[in-house]
């Protein structure tokens, strides 16, 4: 698995952030509207970026195993036998 880059990141909090306000697409609308609304700013954009950097700063990678499959995640939510995660 490859790491997303600040831009790809950047993307996926807000499309009209990286290709400009004419960008037909949105993600978290309603979160943004109200972080704006209340904060003043999108701030989990901000957050998030901010996170970003601090962790690419220190040379961190993510984490590609360990995890648990989609199967064994939703079998944990339906409350059925969870088999654990690989």
């Amino acid at each position: 698995m490859e790491a997303v880059t600040r831009d790809e990141l950047r993307y996926v909090l807000d499309p009209k952030d990286v290709m400009g306000e004419d960008y037909p697409s949105e993600t978290f609308r309603v979160l943004q509207k109200n972080e704006i609304a209340r904060h003043g700013e999108y701030r989990t954009r901000r957050l998030v970026l901010a996170a970003y950097d601090e962790l690419s700063a220190q040379g961190m990678r993510p984490r590609v195993e360990g995890y648990c499959s989609n199967e064994d995640q939703l079998l944990h939510l339906t409350k059925r036998r969870h088999r654990g995660c690989r």
